[in-house]
C-alpha cells in the first residue's frame, strides 16, 4: 500500500512537473495557494500515518515521531 501511494505521488509529480513547480513557487506569493498546499500535505501525511499505525501495529504514543518521519519524506519528494 505505501509503495502504491508513493508511486502514485511520484508519477503525478513526474507527469505534471511544470504545474507542480509553479504551484510550489506560488506558495511564497499567494497565501491561498500556501494554505491549499499545506492542507494537501497534511491530509496526505495523515492518511499515510494512519495506514502505518494500523498496518504496523504502532503504538499511538509513537504517532508523533512517525508523523515527523512522514513529513520529512514528503518534503524530500516535494
Amino acid at each position: 500500500m505505501v509503495r502504491t501511494i508513493v508511486a502514485w505521488y511520484a508519477d503525478v509529480f513526474r507527469k505534471n512537473s511544470g504545474m507542480i513547480r509553479c504551484l510550489v513557487r506560488m506558495i511564497d506569493v499567494e497565501e491561498t495557494f500556501a494554505e491549499l498546499w499545506n492542507r494537501r500535505n497534511r491530509e496526505i501525511a495523515d492518511r499515510i500515518v494512519s495506514f502505518l499505525v494500523s498496518f504496523l501495529g504502532i503504538d499511538a504514543k509513537d504517532r508523533g515521531p512517525l508523523r515527523e518521519l512522514v513529513n520529512a519524506l514528503g518534503d524530500g519528494m516535494d
